[in-house]
């Protein structure tokens, strides 16, 4: 479970261009290639003028290396049997301390964040729409008609009808600002069990 996921490869990724294309290009795109080579020149120089820049590079990648690792070790638990574990994690607030000092403050990474980030897109959009929209699953005037061997709530709301699982209805945990019923699906997470 990487923490960055452009990291993915693709087909072209280390496709070399013939020279005669690239000058072709430059020429056609010169704007971009102008304003390019001067930011990437001020970048530069402003780099090596920071005596400890590599250094906090250097932190930076390692306190990465160890949180993907983290991160890594959760998802390995969480195969075996993720309601368990998720409840478990919140319970004994399993975590991780990062200390990037003298260029950050001390700072954790709990499981639960580790799962969290790894939820699908429209998963945290639900959440943020219930959150944001508490009614949706507790007021009168919002038409909640359930949809059998599905899941799912159609909800009618301002002319418009919406699919809510009524997991995203569960109480949120203070703790981790979601509920934990929902990561304690499967199909909720964007990586497969």
């Amino acid at each position: 479970m990487a923490l960055n996921m452009r990291q993915r490869s693709y087909r072209y990724k280390d496709t070399v261009l013939p020279q005669h294309l690239v000058e072709k290009h430059r020429r056609w795109d010169m704007t971009d290639y102008i304003l390019y080579d001067h930011f990437t020149s001020v970048f530069f120089r402003k780099i090596s003028s920071e005596e400890d820049f590599w250094d906090e590079v250097y932190l930076y990648k390692l306190l990465k290396s160890r949180a993907e690792s983290f991160c890594d070790n959760v998802a390995k638990k969480v195969q075996t049997n993720l309601t368990r574990e998720v409840y478990s994690f919140a319970r004994r607030d399993y975590s991780l301390d990062l200390d990037p000092r003298p260029w950050g403050q001390p700072f954790k990474i709990r499981a639960i964040d580790c799962l969290i980030r790894q939820l699908d897109t429209r998963v945290h959009r639900n959440i943020f729409k219930v959150r944001q929209y508490p009614e949706l699953c507790t007021s009168p005037n919002i038409t909640r008609k359930w949809v059998p061997d599905t899941g799912l709530f159609d909800i009618k709301w301002d002319q418009s009808t919406l699919h809510i699982d009524k997991i995203y209805c569960q109480p949120i945990d203070p703790a981790y600002d979601v509920p934990l019923k929902v990561l304690t699906r499967p199909k909720m997470y964007m990586w497969k069990f």
